[in-house]
C-alpha cells in the first residue's frame, strides 16, 4: 500500500535496466532512500501513450523531486491499466483515462485525490504534443492521441459531494468554544511552548562538554546535520552521557520529565498518574536510566523497574536545528496569521524582513489577484517578533554549523503533518506531554497563561480521538471514540493543521472594517461631507476659514510670544555665560603663568594638572569642564588642550544623564543650559583637538564627571 495515496499499484514493474526502463532514486523526509521504477513490455512499446509517458520520466530523471515521484506512481498504475485491458493500441477507446479513474474510484474517496490523478496525467500529454516526436507519430496516432488528451475529464475545485473543510471548532464533536478564543488560546500555547524549549536548549548548550562534542561534530570533513542526529541502532552513548548529566545537573523538572518522557514505561506510568512528580522522584527515575558503572542504558527492564533514555528530541542536532514540533508550533501561528499551506511551504530565510522595529513575513499565494502577501507587521516588544527572530537565529546557527546543507530553506522538515496526531507519534511527544494534567511541562504552561487551557483540551480530545485502546488516552473522555490503529493514518480530517486553523480565522474574520484603520476616517470623512451636500475639500476649506477667526488668532499669538521670550531669555543666559572667556594655547598659559616654553605633551593629564595648580595659586578657580576663572575680575580662561576636550565631554555627557533624571523642569533647564555651553566652547577647538580629546575621553583611565 502506498502511503502517500492510499492506492495498491497494479503491478510491480519488473527491475531490468534498458531504454524502456527508467528509475527514480528519492530521500524521504525521514532520510530513507525510496525507489519507484517505470517498465514498458514489449506490447507497451507500441502504444504512442505509453511511449509518451517513458519519455516524459526519461527527460526528468535528473531532476528527482517528491513531485515528479508522486507522478510516476500514477503513470505506473495508468500504465498497468492499459496492458492488463487492451491488446493492441487500436483497442485503446478515447475516454481510457476516465475509465482509468472509475477503476480506482475506489481507493479515492474524495474529489481533490481524483482531481490529482487527471491532472497528472493531462500535464504527461500535454508535454507529449509540444515535442517533436509528437509530429513523426501515424496521423491516426496523433488523432487517437488528442482525442485521449481532450476525454480527460475535468473534476471542479468543489463540489457538494466534497465535505468543506472542518475549522477548530468543529473538529470534536461536543466541544463547543468560539474559534476567537480557540485562536487566542493557541497563539498563547505556542509563544509559551516554544519559550520553554527554547529555555531548555540555552540550559543544554550553556555547559561545556556538550558545546564542546557539538563543536567537534561540526568540524568533521564533509559533515552533515544528520550526523549529529540521534540514531537509535548504532548510537555512541557515550557522547550522550554529556547531554543525560547536563539534564541530572540542571534544577529544570521540565527538562528532567521530557528526557524521561521518551521511555515507554515511564511515558505509560506517567499517562496513568494522579500526582506530580517532585524532584526526588524525577531524580530517582533518572538514575534507573543508567547502568552500575555509569552507562547509559538501552532498553528497559520493567521487572526490575528500570529506565531507558533516548535522544530522538534532545541531540546533538537539535542543539542548533528546531525540533519538529517547534516548527509544527510555527506552523500554527502562521495559519492564525492566514498564512496557508502552500504559501509556507515556499518561505525562504530571505522572506523573513526583521528590522530593528518591525517584523514581517513575504509569503506566496496562489489562485489570488495579488500573489506575494505579506504578513502583519508585528513591533518589536511582540511576541510573534521574538518568536520569528529566535527562529531565525537557529536556522543560520544550523547553517553555520553544518555549511554542506541547503542554505535559505525555513523548513528543515517539508511535512510534519503526515505523521498521525495520537500519543504513539515521536513528533507530537513533547505536545502529549503538554497535555498530561499531571505533568511539570503542562502546569509551568497553564500557570504561565491561563488562556491556554481552551486549546489544550482541544489538543488532548484530538489526540486521544487517535489513540486507540482508551487506557492510552491522556484523560478520561467519555466522549472520545475508539479507533483502530489501522485508520489512524488514513483519516486526516481531525488533524490540528494549518487548514483547521485558517479555517478558524476565516470564520472569525469579518467583512467590515476596522474602527481605527486611515481608510475608515477616510469613509466617514466622505460620509460626513455628504450628509452636509459638500465634498471633503470644501469641509477641509470651511475648517481652515472658520480657524482664523480674531479669538484664535490672539491665542496663537501669545502662544508664540511666549516662546520666543523663553528662547530669547535661554540665549541672554548661554551669552553671559560665553562673555569674558578667553581662549589660549598650551604656550600662551605657560607665558601667562611665567613658566619656560619647552616641550609640553598635550595629552599628558598629570602635567595639566599641574599647570591648573600653578594657575589655582593666582587666585583663579577651575571650573569642572576645565575653565579657569578669576573671582576678582570674573576672567575666564580656557586651555586649548585635548584634557580640556576630555573634560568638557564627560561633563556634557553627565549634564545630558542628569537632565533626562531631574525631578523638576528648572534643575533640567539649568543643566541643559549647562550642556549647551559647552557645546557651544567646542566650536573654537579644531578638529585634530577634537579627535585626541574624544579619545581620551573614551579611555578607561580617564575619570567619568558625576553630578
Amino acid at each position: 500500500m502506498n502511503s502517500n495515496t492510499g492506492l495498491e499499484p497494479f503491478r510491480d514493474p519488473a527491475p531490468e535496466t534498458d531504454e524502456f526502463t527508467v528509475s527514480f532514486h528519492y530521500k524521504t523526509d525521514s532520510g530513507a532512500d525510496s525507489t519507484k521504477s517505470l517498465h514498458l513490455t514489449e506490447k507497451l512499446r507500441t502504444f504512442p501513450i505509453c511511449m509518451v509517458i517513458l519519455e516524459y520520466f526519461k527527460t526528468f530523471a535528473n531532476y528527482p523531486s517528491e513531485t515528479i515521484f508522486n507522478k510516476l506512481f500514477f503513470a505506473n498504475n495508468f500504465v498497468a491499466y492499459i496492458e492488463i485491458n487492451y491488446e493492441t493500441k487500436e483497442q485503446v477507446p478515447r475516454n481510457v483515462v476516465f475509465l482509468f479513474m472509475e477503476s480506482i474510484s475506489s481507493a479515492y474517496t474524495k474529489q481533490s485525490s481524483l482531481r490529482q490523478v487527471s491532472t497528472c496525467i493531462r500535464t504527461i500529454m500535454k508535454w507529449g504534443v509540444e515535442q517533436g516526436r509528437f509530429t513523426k507519430l501515424a496521423e491516426n496516432d496523433r488523432r487517437s492521441y488528442l482525442a485521449m488528451l481532450k476525454g480527460i475529464p475535468t473534476i471542479p475545485q468543489s463540489t457538494e459531494t466534497e465535505e468543506p473543510r472542518l475549522a477548530l471548532s468543529q473538529l470534536i464533536e461536543g466541544y463547543d468554544v468560539d474559534d476567537l478564543d480557540l485562536l487566542d488560546s493557541l497563539n498563547h500555547f505556542c509563544w509559551h511552548f516554544l519559550k520553554i524549549l527554547q529555555r531548555h536548549r540555552e540550559l543544554l548548550k550553556a555547559e561545556n562538554s556538550v558545546s564542546n562534542e557539538l563543536e567537534a561534530l561540526s568540524k568533521i570533513d564533509d559533515g552533515s546535520i544528520n550526523l549529529a542526529a540521534w540514531k537509535s541502532a548504532g548510537a555512541d552513548l557515550s557522547k550522550y552521557r554529556t547531554i543525560f548529566d547536563a539534564v541530572v545537573k540542571t534544577e529544570d523538572l521540565t527538562i528532567k520529565e521530557r528526557i524521561l518522557f521518551s521511555c515507554n514505561s515511564y511515558r505509560d506510568s506517567l499517562i496513568q498518574s494522579n500526582t506530580l512528580s517532585n524532584a526526588t522522584q524525577l531524580e530517582e527515575a533518572l538514575s534507573k536510566c543508567t547502568w552500575m558503572d555509569g552507562s547509559l542504558r538501552q532498553f528497559a527492564d520493567p521487572a526490575k523497574g528500570k529506565l531507558y533514555a533516548t535522544f530522538s528530541d534532545m541531540d546533538f542536532k537539535h542543539l542548533i536545528a528546531p525540533l519538529p514540533v517547534e516548527e509544527i508550533c510555527l506552523r500554527w501561528i502562521m495559519a492564525a496569521d492566514r498564512i496557508q499551506s502552500a504559501g509556507q511551504q515556499s518561505i525562504k530565510i530571505s522572506d523573513i524582513l526583521i528590522t530593528p522595529t518591525h517584523c514581517t513575513l513575504a509569503y506566496t499565494k496562489k489562485r489570488s489577484g495579488k500573489t506575494i502577501r505579506c504578513s502583519t507587521a508585528y513591533p518589536k516588544k511582540s511576541w510573534q517578533y521574538k518568536t520569528y527572530v529566535y527562529y531565525t537565529e537557529l536556522r543560520k546557527a544550523t547553517d553555520n554549523h553544518f555549511p554542506n546543507d541547503a542554505h535559505d530553506l525555513f523548513w528543515l522538515y517539508k511535512s510534519p503533518f503526515k505523521q498521525p496526531q495520537h500519543i504513539g507519534s515521536r513528533n507530537y511527544r513533547l505536545l502529549v506531554l503538554s497535555c498530561l494534567p499531571y505533568s511539570h511541562l503542562h502546569q509551568e504552561i497553564i500557570t504561565r497563561e491561563p488562556k491556554t487551557i481552551p486549546f489544550i483540551k482541544l489538543l488532548t480530545k484530538v489526540l486521544n480521538r487517535g489513540t486507540g485502546h482508551p487506557k492510552h488516552h491522556l484523560i478520561s473522555d467519555p466522549d472520545a471514540c475508539s479507533v483502530k490503529k489501522t485508520e489512524i493514518c488514513e483519516d486526516v480530517a481531525f488533524k490540528i493543521c494549518p487548514g483547521a486553523i485558517t479555517q478558524s480565522r476565516a470564520i472569525v474574520d469579518d467583512d467590515s472594517v476596522p474602527t481605527n484603520t486611515p481608510y475608515d476616517r477616510y469613509a466617514k470623512e466622505n460620509v460626513d461631507a455628504d450628509s452636509t451636500a459638500h465634498s471633503v475639500t470644501t469641509k477641509e476649506f470651511i475648517y481652515k476659514a472658520r480657524s482664523e477667526t480674531i479669538h484664535r488668532k490672539a491665542k496663537r499669538s501669545s502662544f508664540s510670544k511666549a516662546v520666543n521670550e523663553l528662547q530669547e531669555h535661554d540665549a541672554r543666559k548661554l551669552l553671559a555665560m560665553l562673555s569674558g572667556s578667553q581662549y589660549l594655547s598650551l604656550k600662551q598659559m605657560k607665558e601667562f603663568l611665567g613658566w619656560p616654553t619647552g616641550h609640553f605633551s598635550a595629552t599628558n593629564i598629570s602635567e595639566f594638572n599641574e599647570l591648573v595648580s600653578a594657575a589655582e595659586k593666582k587666585g583663579f578657580n577651575c571650573t569642572p569642564f576645565g575653565t579657569l576663572l578669576e573671582d576678582a575680575s570674573g576672567k575666564k580662561i580656557i586651555i586649548k588642550s585635548p584634557v580640556t576636550v576630555a573634560l568638557m565631554l564627560s561633563h556634557k555627557e553627565a549634564c545630558d544623564e542628569a537632565a533626562d533624571e531631574a525631578d523638576n523642569d528648572e534643575q533640567a533647564l539649568a543643566l541643559s543650559l549647562q550642556s549647551s555651553y559647552i557645546s557651544v566652547m567646542l566650536e573654537a577647538f579644531d578638529s585634530k583637538m577634537l579627535k585626541e580629546g574624544h579619545d581620551l575621553h573614551l579611555s578607561p583611565a580617564f575619570p567619568k564627571a558625576t553630578i
